[in-house]
Protein backbone atom coordinates (compact mmCIF):
# COMPACT_ATOMS: atom_id res chain seq x y z
CA UNK A 1 0.00 0.00 0.00
CA UNK A 2 0.98 3.67 -0.91
CA UNK A 3 -0.55 6.15 1.40
CA UNK A 4 -0.08 8.91 3.23
CA UNK A 5 -2.02 7.77 6.16
CA UNK A 6 -1.75 4.27 8.21
CA UNK A 7 -5.05 3.67 7.09
CA UNK A 8 -7.44 0.59 7.63
CA UNK A 9 -6.03 -1.10 4.16
CA UNK A 10 -2.46 0.29 5.21
CA UNK A 11 -2.43 -1.88 8.64
CA UNK A 12 -3.32 -4.83 6.86
CA UNK A 13 -0.24 -4.58 3.91
CA UNK A 14 2.83 -6.47 4.19
CA UNK A 15 4.56 -4.05 2.89
CA UNK A 16 3.36 0.22 3.59
CA UNK A 17 5.63 2.63 1.35
CA UNK A 18 4.90 6.33 2.79
CA UNK A 19 3.73 9.01 -0.07
CA UNK A 20 4.60 12.54 0.97
CA UNK A 21 1.51 14.75 0.72
CA UNK A 22 0.75 18.10 -1.63
CA UNK A 23 1.95 19.96 0.61
CA UNK A 24 5.59 17.96 1.56
CA UNK A 25 6.21 18.47 -2.23
CA UNK A 26 6.70 20.29 -5.55
CA UNK A 27 5.27 19.76 -8.04
CA UNK A 28 2.22 20.88 -10.59
CA UNK A 29 -1.11 19.64 -10.62
CA UNK A 30 -4.14 20.25 -13.78
CA UNK A 31 -7.49 21.73 -12.67
CA UNK A 32 -10.40 21.02 -14.63
CA UNK A 33 -9.98 23.67 -16.55
CA UNK A 34 -6.92 22.16 -18.29
CA UNK A 35 -4.61 24.43 -16.81
CA UNK A 36 -1.36 23.38 -15.38
CA UNK A 37 -0.15 24.76 -12.23
CA UNK A 38 2.83 24.88 -10.21
CA UNK A 39 2.93 23.81 -6.28
CA UNK A 40 5.53 24.43 -4.35
CA UNK A 41 6.53 22.78 -1.03
CA UNK A 42 4.90 24.18 2.08
CA UNK A 43 7.34 21.51 4.69
CA UNK A 44 9.62 19.10 4.49
CA UNK A 45 8.31 15.42 4.05
CA UNK A 46 7.53 13.66 7.37
CA UNK A 47 9.21 10.41 8.01
CA UNK A 48 10.46 8.23 5.29
CA UNK A 49 7.97 9.46 3.11
CA UNK A 50 8.49 10.49 -0.51
CA UNK A 51 6.12 12.16 -3.87
CA UNK A 52 4.10 9.66 -5.53
CA UNK A 53 6.42 9.63 -8.32
CA UNK A 54 9.47 9.03 -6.58
CA UNK A 55 8.30 5.71 -4.84
CA UNK A 56 7.18 4.43 -8.40
CA UNK A 57 10.70 5.41 -10.36
CA UNK A 58 12.27 3.95 -7.15
CA UNK A 59 10.39 0.58 -7.52
CA UNK A 60 10.98 0.68 -11.20
CA UNK A 61 14.83 0.81 -10.52
CA UNK A 62 14.55 -2.09 -8.60
CA UNK A 63 12.60 -4.09 -10.92
CA UNK A 64 15.31 -2.93 -13.83
CA UNK A 65 13.32 -0.59 -15.37
CA UNK A 66 14.52 3.29 -15.31
CA UNK A 67 12.04 5.50 -15.84
CA UNK A 68 14.71 8.22 -16.23
CA UNK A 69 13.84 10.77 -13.88
CA UNK A 70 17.29 10.53 -11.06
CA UNK A 71 14.67 12.06 -8.31
CA UNK A 72 14.03 14.99 -10.07
CA UNK A 73 10.94 16.14 -11.24
CA UNK A 74 11.51 17.93 -13.81
CA UNK A 75 12.07 14.76 -15.92
CA UNK A 76 8.40 13.80 -14.21
CA UNK A 77 7.29 17.22 -16.78
CA UNK A 78 9.18 16.24 -19.56
CA UNK A 79 7.92 12.26 -19.90
CA UNK A 80 4.42 13.70 -19.44
CA UNK A 81 5.04 16.47 -22.07
CA UNK A 82 6.47 13.49 -24.49
CA UNK A 83 3.76 11.29 -23.89
CA UNK A 84 0.75 12.96 -23.81
CA UNK A 85 0.04 15.71 -26.58
CA UNK A 86 -2.19 18.44 -25.34
CA UNK A 87 0.82 18.49 -22.75
CA UNK A 88 3.61 18.97 -25.21
CA UNK A 89 4.52 22.79 -24.55
CA UNK A 90 4.61 22.13 -20.89
CA UNK A 91 8.01 22.70 -19.38
CA UNK A 92 9.10 22.51 -15.72
CA UNK A 93 11.23 25.59 -16.49
CA UNK A 94 8.49 27.36 -18.31
CA UNK A 95 5.74 26.60 -15.31
CA UNK A 96 8.18 27.93 -12.59
CA UNK A 97 8.33 30.88 -14.39
CA UNK A 98 4.96 31.45 -15.89
CA UNK A 99 3.16 29.62 -13.17
CA UNK A 100 0.38 28.73 -14.42
CA UNK A 101 -0.40 27.30 -18.37
CA UNK A 102 -3.08 26.18 -19.96
CA UNK A 103 -2.71 23.18 -22.09
CA UNK A 104 -3.36 22.57 -25.37
CA UNK A 105 -6.57 20.40 -25.40
CA UNK A 106 -9.88 20.34 -27.68
CA UNK A 107 -12.47 22.64 -26.19
CA UNK A 108 -14.99 19.50 -26.07
CA UNK A 109 -13.87 16.15 -26.78
CA UNK A 110 -16.25 13.32 -27.98
CA UNK A 111 -16.31 11.58 -24.61
CA UNK A 112 -17.20 14.83 -22.83
CA UNK A 113 -20.06 15.26 -25.47
CA UNK A 114 -20.98 11.39 -24.95
CA UNK A 115 -21.39 11.70 -21.13
CA UNK A 116 -22.95 15.35 -20.99
CA UNK A 117 -26.15 13.79 -23.89
CA UNK A 118 -25.83 11.38 -21.35
CA UNK A 119 -26.18 13.00 -18.28
CA UNK A 120 -28.98 15.34 -20.02
CA UNK A 121 -30.53 11.96 -20.85
CA UNK A 122 -31.22 10.23 -17.63
CA UNK A 123 -32.02 14.03 -16.21
CA UNK A 124 -34.86 14.38 -18.67
CA UNK A 125 -35.96 11.00 -17.85
CA UNK A 126 -35.85 11.49 -13.77
CA UNK A 127 -39.38 11.39 -11.80
CA UNK A 128 -39.37 14.66 -10.80
CA UNK A 129 -42.37 13.84 -8.31
CA UNK A 130 -40.51 11.31 -6.77
CA UNK A 131 -40.34 11.88 -2.82
CA UNK A 132 -37.23 13.10 -1.31
CA UNK A 133 -35.19 10.92 1.00
CA UNK A 134 -35.75 12.94 4.33
CA UNK A 135 -33.37 10.58 6.07
CA UNK A 136 -30.48 11.43 8.15
CA UNK A 137 -26.92 11.74 6.69
CA UNK A 138 -24.49 9.84 8.64
CA UNK A 139 -21.16 11.61 8.16
CA UNK A 140 -19.59 8.27 9.45
CA UNK A 141 -16.04 8.05 10.63
CA UNK A 142 -13.13 10.27 9.46
CA UNK A 143 -15.77 13.25 8.66
CA UNK A 144 -16.48 15.61 10.97
CA UNK A 145 -18.05 19.37 10.88
CA UNK A 146 -16.69 22.71 12.00
CA UNK A 147 -13.73 21.74 9.64
CA UNK A 148 -12.30 24.19 6.71
CA UNK A 149 -14.71 22.67 4.22
CA UNK A 150 -18.09 22.29 6.14
CA UNK A 151 -17.87 25.79 7.34
CA UNK A 152 -17.31 26.79 3.52
CA UNK A 153 -19.97 25.16 2.15
CA UNK A 154 -23.43 26.19 2.19
CA UNK A 155 -25.08 22.89 1.14
CA UNK A 156 -23.47 20.97 4.08
CA UNK A 157 -23.95 24.22 6.87
CA UNK A 158 -27.57 23.92 5.34
CA UNK A 159 -27.75 20.28 5.73
CA UNK A 160 -26.01 20.38 9.36
CA UNK A 161 -28.11 22.86 10.63
CA UNK A 162 -32.02 21.53 9.56
CA UNK A 163 -30.65 18.26 11.17
CA UNK A 164 -30.10 16.57 7.72
CA UNK A 165 -26.96 15.64 8.46
CA UNK A 166 -25.07 14.82 11.84
CA UNK A 167 -20.78 14.52 13.02
CA UNK A 168 -18.72 15.62 14.83
CA UNK A 169 -16.72 18.39 16.00
CA UNK A 170 -13.13 18.94 14.69
CA UNK A 171 -11.91 18.50 18.29
CA UNK A 172 -13.58 15.15 19.45
CA UNK A 173 -12.72 13.73 16.09
CA UNK A 174 -8.92 14.61 16.74
CA UNK A 175 -9.13 12.67 20.18
CA UNK A 176 -11.35 9.66 18.52
CA UNK A 177 -8.02 9.38 16.10
CA UNK A 178 -5.47 10.17 18.48
CA UNK A 179 -6.83 7.94 21.05
CA UNK A 180 -7.09 4.45 18.36
CA UNK A 181 -3.71 5.62 17.12
CA UNK A 182 -2.09 5.14 20.64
Amino acid sequence: VQDIFMTELARHADVVLPAASYAEQDGSFTNIAGEVQRVHKAIEPVGSSRPDWMIAAQIARLLGADAGYRGVITGVVKKIAEAVPAYAAITYPRLAIEGAIQTERPVASPARDALVSGLETAAAQADRNAPLDERQIEMGEGLFHLGTVSMRSRLLLDAFSTGKAKGRPVEEEAALITHKNV
